[in-house]
């Protein structure tokens, strides 16, 4: 975390990475949370891969997120297609944590975010997007199967939320920033 400022009106600023597979809710989860639009920075890929560097743009969203008076979020939604893996180091870089959305119906897509923040020991909490009408997460099992399935440490939080509705997404967000904090 970044303090900014002297005395009254100290301003700490951290980074956070939003990650998980493709289709897991990542621009959604980041929409719901910005009070501006999130600066899309996505581009349009080549049917061939071109060589490191060559690719035009950041392949992110980004948004700042107000927490309260004296902190501020800047997060960063990853690329969920494997050909962008390298582009994580760099996302990763500096930051506190990850949220790592979690399809429950395909958590093979997530199992490389889990893999890439746990190897790196940085801190990060698995959010099961229940996608709306599934709010619940799907039961009280959920969580823990979603743990055993990905093979989480058992520190890591594991929180059910709804990528759509603010609510949620900032309590995952809180839910990270204590367990960062720890």
């Amino acid at each position: 975390m970044d303090r900014v400022g002297s005395g009254q009106g100290t301003l700490t600023s951290a980074k956070i990475v939003i990650t998980g597979g493709l289709g897991t809710g990542k621009s959604t989860f980041l929409g719901s949370l910005t009070d501006a639009m999130p600066l899309p920075t996505a581009v349009a890929v080549p049917d061939t891969i071109p060589e490191f560097g060559d690719y035009p743009g950041v392949l992110t969203d980004f948004g700042r997120v107000p927490m309260d008076a004296d902190l501020v979020l800047y997060l960063f939604a990853t690329p969920g297609q494997q050909r962008f893996r390298s582009v994580w180091d760099e996302l990763a870089r500096a930051a506190i944590g990850a949220v790592v959305l979690v399809d429950p119906h395909r958590l093979a897509e997530s199992s490389a975010a889990v893999d890439y923040f746990a190897g790196r020991g940085l801190p990060y909490v698995l959010a099961v997007n229940a996608f709306g009408d599934r709010a619940s997460g799907g039961g009280p099992d959920v969580p823990h199967l979603v743990r055993r399935s990905l093979r989480a440490d058992p520190d890591v939080p594991v929180v059910t939320c709804d990528a759509r509705d603010r609510r949620f997404t900032k309590a995952a967000l809180t839910t990270l920033v204590e367990h960062a904090m720890r």
